[in-house]
């Protein structure tokens, strides 16, 4: 099953793919804004609410 990722709760140092399916370990470069869903202490990041197909 393919999982869209969910950009609100990336850790900052994840960059997810354009498609949001992928993500990538990265220093430097612009950090996302902070929010009460993104992960902090962890590299994660939550798959999307809804699953189809």
């Amino acid at each position: 099953a393919r999982v869209t990722l969910d950009p609100l709760t990336s850790h900052a140092r994840l960059v997810l793919s354009p498609d949001g399916l992928g993500a990538r370990w990265a220093y430097g470069g612009p950090e996302p804004p902070p929010g009460p869903e993104r992960f902090t202490a962890a590299p994660c990041v939550l798959g999307r609410p809804a699953f189809t197909g």
